[in-house]
């Protein structure tokens, strides 16, 4: 069933709904609909539109999920559909990501932070002692998160008037199959060596809403409070450091259009 969630210590009012054919659009809907005065009936929470930070919508299943260039991207149930919506002046006015300009290797690097440090619960709650794996993961440019070159999550962003759209894609349950010759793709329970009916309900539902709150907690304090809270970065070039650091290298990467491949060798900082 339909339910709305407020997060009071992030700001964060989340929809959920069990299918969608994009959360992307769904948040779009939300905006227009200007459904953060109607959140307050659907809230056990008084929410009023100058105490949220952020939007979110999370689904199950995606009919017509997308990734960059407007590709096909499967979205079965079992996984996590996930659209933040936060304030455009939150990205324009932020120290670290330089206003909208290093904006996608910040998101990128908050999505990389948050599937390890989940993942890394998931092998706990599974009793998988070898949890080493967790540092294979890497960060392909300039918005997919791989494991051993398999694609574990992606993210999207898009500008929605006064509001930056990220859209986040993990594969928790289930690994997509491949559309259009992309990347093979990998998940959670595949890691783990677990067959996907081995993750229940109830830790999917859990995994889904800390993944959430844990990635929306780092994007604020990254745009808002680098400098007070424990990120492994506090300015611009010790991002682009650690950008550099975690990012897949030994993969070739192909353009969709011309099909020209290169290999990437670093970040050149100006």
């Amino acid at each position: 069933k339909p339910k709305t969630i407020w997060y009071p210590s992030l700001g964060m009012l989340l929809h959920e709904q069990p299918k969608v054919s994009s959360s992307m659009d769904a948040i779009k809907t939300v905006i227009n609909d200007n459904s953060l005065e109607k959140a307050r009936t659907l809230s056990k929470h008084q929410v009023t539109t100058r105490s949220v930070n952020f939007l979110g919508f999370s689904a199950d299943m995606q009919t017509r999920g997308r990734g960059t260039c407007q590709s096909q991207w499967l979205s079965p149930s079992g996984n996590l559909h996930y659209t933040i919506a936060i304030p455009d002046q939150w990205v324009h006015g932020s120290r670290l990501s330089d206003g909208v300009r290093l904006f996608p290797i910040l998101n990128s690097l908050c999505l990389f932070e948050t599937t390890k440090a989940l993942l890394s619960r998931f092998l706990r709650t599974h009793s998988v002692e070898d949890r080493t794996c967790v540092h294979k993961i890497k960060v392909k440019w300039p918005n997919d998160i791989l494991y051993k070159r398999k694609k574990l999550a992606g993210t999207l962003i898009e500008q929605f008037g006064e509001w930056y759209l990220i859209g986040i894609g993990v594969n928790i349950r289930q690994a997509p199959k491949v559309m259009d010759g992309g990347r093979k793709t990998t998940s959670f329970a595949k890691i783990c060596k677990k067959h996907p009916t081995a993750v229940r309900e109830h830790q999917l539902k859990f995994i889904r809403r800390e993944f959430i709150r844990n990635y929306a907690k780092c994007l604020r304090n990254s745009l808002k409070f680098p400098e007070h809270e424990k990120l492994p970065f506090y300015s611009p070039q010790q991002m682009l450091q650690f950008f550099e650091t975690h990012l897949a290298k030994n993969i070739v990467y192909r353009e969709r259009q011309g099909g020209k491949t290169y290999r990437p060798i670093g970040i050149d900082a100006d």
